[in-house]
């Protein structure tokens, strides 16, 4: 399988995950960020804040307009 297909799934499976247990999103999220390098952790920050126009500060998430 090449790699844009296991990107497509893993998108797939993650979202149907959630869609399925809202409850499990957290603990799939921790588990994820647990096995980031910090170029990964920086680029999915980036991706948050420039994206979804969210900062995040330790506990609190601080909606940026």
């Amino acid at each position: 399988m090449d790699l844009e297909q296991r990107k497509a799934n893993l998108i797939y499976e993650i979202a149907s995950l959630i869609n399925d247990d809202p409850l499990s999103a957290p603990v799939l999220i921790e588990e994820l960020v647990e096995i980031m390098f910090d170029e990964q952790i920086d680029h999915i920050e980036d991706v948050i804040v420039n994206h979804f126009g969210v900062e995040v500060y330790g506990e609190e998430t601080v909606w940026i307009n």
